[in-house]
């Protein structure tokens, strides 16, 4: 890890509403690299004027593909990008670069939003899957066995087991008809064995014991269809293999407003070494 220069821009001159702090730590995994890629290099500034938005750009020299990381895992981007950062909290921000040498992995910069964006907010109670999470979430047993149960380990919700086992978890969601909002489901594992995971928002509440459709599958793993068989991390609405939503960036609109049922079921042979993490659920109206 190489420690660089601390540089701080003060909020009152700049927007009123973030301060940005620039950390370089060199990431421990370069698994992503290879051969002798370009050192991966990246600006970000605020958007005068526009709280939450952040102005980004690859420096890296001879990058032709440019991928960003908030801290979720890398997605595909421009390499003269605007980030959109909605929360108030910490966001750790980097850039893999690809040039003719193969990929690299940037420093990282730590941005520090001081304002919440209340149009874009998370709608999810208990996203982030902390120690009271399940104040919000309900686990629910689909096969009465309870070989696939859910549980917290340290700020993740941990689906583990197998045997055939099938269950889930869900919350109640507010929603407004015709309001286009973004689905989010971040997760990692090790790869699993003859298993799905699916997440559905339906009109009905789950039951114990009962198969839950309603809604249809917006998006999941299947390692059928080679999704989740292997080490995975990262939004379903990319890395995913299955559901409406797929390809979609995640958005999603209901014809009538009300009450909709969140749900993440999984079920099948092996949740794989350590189970799949669920390590933040996002849903959100877009801007």
């Amino acid at each position: 890890m190489k420690i660089s220069k601390f540089l701080k821009y003060n909020t009152a001159v700049l927007l009123g509403t973030a301060a940005i702090m620039v950390c370089s730590c060199t990431p421990e995994d370069d698994s992503l690299s290879l051969g002798q890629p370009e050192e991966a290099s990246f600006t970000v500034s605020p958007i005068p004027g526009e709280p939450n938005f952040f102005k980004v750009e690859d420096t890296t020299p001879n990058s032709f593909i440019t991928y960003w990381n908030i801290g979720k895992g890398f997605e595909k981007g421009e390499k003269v990008d605007t980030l959109f950062l909605p929360d108030k909290e910490m966001y750790e921000i980097s850039v893999m670069a690809v040039s003719a040498g193969g990929r690299d992995i940037s420093d990282i910069k730590t941005i520090e939003v001081l304002t919440a964006d209340p149009a874009a907010g998370n709608l999810v109670k208990g996203a982030k899957m902390d120690k009271d999470a399940f104040d919000y979430w309900t686990k629910f047993f689909i096969s009465s066995d309870k070989k696939v149960d859910f549980s917290l380990k340290e700020g993740h919700m941990v689906a583990s087991g197998g045997g055939q086992g099938h269950a889930g978890i869900y919350q109640p969601i507010e929603v407004e008809a015709n309001k286009t909002y973004n689905l989010s489901v971040y997760l990692s594992g090790k790869g699993a064995t003859d298993v799905w995971l699916e997440v559905y928002m339906g009109d009905v509440e789950p039951e114990e014991g009962v198969e839950y459709k309603d809604g249809g599958n917006l998006m999941g793993l299947n390692t059928w269809s080679n999704c989740g068989n292997s080490p995975f991390s990262g939004n379903l609405a990319v890395i995913g293999c299955s559901g409406s939503l797929i390809g979609k960036k995640g958005e999603i609109e209901f014809e009538t407003g009300g009450t909709k049922y969140l749900v993440i079921r999984t079920g099948g042979a092996s949740m794989g070494e350590g189970g799949i993490s669920i390590d933040e659920v996002e849903f959100r109206g877009t801007r």
